[in-house]
């Protein structure tokens, strides 16, 4: 069992070559993912165990996952690596995917669900509603969101980010009247291929780290960019609760995920206490002087 699970923290992961193509290599599963199927096959193991088929449950003590200690390491961009990298990809296709991502927080399987209809650019707003992700060996299928309708949000977009929509939109409806009947189902996709087909998520993330490393700068996951755009609220003074609000979590995860107190965050509160205590000197008034009675009284001249 031992060597199973080896084997899907290298391998476990099948990637296909192209459009309906062949499984041609594998990639590594997370432990959590790994957890999933030891969870799975220790229960059905059990079963085996109790209608006498097994002895012993050989899955029991094969693997351990702690949700602490065995969480992958966040790491985020800084605003100048952010701004380098977007100057990098500035004439790639997938660049409008990697701004939205960064100004809104999404998942990428938000992202790649997003559809024309959920954008209102004149008031600068999208709506979060699906997501196009993997359902087990269903395959790639539209889902609801992956905290259910309460993750349902509304996100504010900045002024550049939805100009860099609009252009998108124009450029793929061009696209879109070159399709003709060579495919007939408009998905009224955002971020699709050139065909109007929904993106592979996983191709989306492969081109994603691909292009990190060429542009010299930290290489991180695709899903930390939903790290960065937190952190970099955070780091500015927005709340919680908007940060929660934006990225349709819960206030708790929030401060569980991005609690941790940056370097950023740590000289920020330093330099607040400093203006505290360091301000502009107070001016210290001398007290009112309370007249006198002059001397002399009944009989003086």
């Amino acid at each position: 069992m031992k060597a199973l699970y080896q084997h899907l923290l290298s391998e476990g992961k099948i990637v296909h070559s192209g459009r309906g193509g062949e499984p041609v290599s594998g990639e590594p599963l997370s432990k959590k993912s790994v957890q999933n199927v030891h969870i799975c096959l220790r229960a059905a193991l059990n079963d085996a165990v109790e209608d006498g088929l097994l002895r012993s449950n050989p899955a029991v003590g094969a693997f351990s996952y702690s949700k602490t200690k065995d969480r992958q390491e966040m790491l985020t961009w800084s605003v100048e690596e952010l701004q380098a990298f977007l100057a990098f990809t500035a004439g790639d296709r997938e660049h409008i995917l990697y701004r939205t991502a960064l100004a809104t927080g999404m998942r990428r399987g938000e992202l790649l669900g997003l559809r024309r209809r959920d954008l209102d650019l004149l008031t600068g707003r999208l709506r979060v509603r699906q997501q196009w992700t993997r359902n087990g060996d269903g395959g790639l299928r539209f889902l609801p969101l992956k905290t259910g309708i309460r993750a349902w949000r509304n996100v504010d977009l900045d002024e550049l980010t939805v100009g860099a929509l609009e252009v998108h939109l124009q450029a793929q409806e061009f696209e879109r009247r070159s399709w003709g009947s060579a495919y007939r189902t408009d998905l009224d996709l955002v971020f699709a291929q050139t065909d109007g087909r929904p993106n592979d998520p996983d191709v989306v993330r492969r081109r994603f780290e691909r292009r990190a490393r060429d542009a010299g700068i930290l290489p991180i996951r695709f899903h930390d960019l939903r790290h960065t755009h937190a952190t970099l609220l955070l780091e500015a003074g927005q709340s919680i609760k908007y940060v929660a609000e934006r990225l349709g979590d819960r206030e708790d995860t929030v401060l569980e995920t991005y609690g941790h107190v940056t370097s950023r965050m740590r000289s920020s509160g330093v330099a607040q206490v400093a203006r505290f205590l360091n301000g502009p000197p107070q001016v210290v008034r001398d007290p009112p002087v309370t007249p006198r009675a002059e001397s002399g009284g009944l009989g003086s001249d």
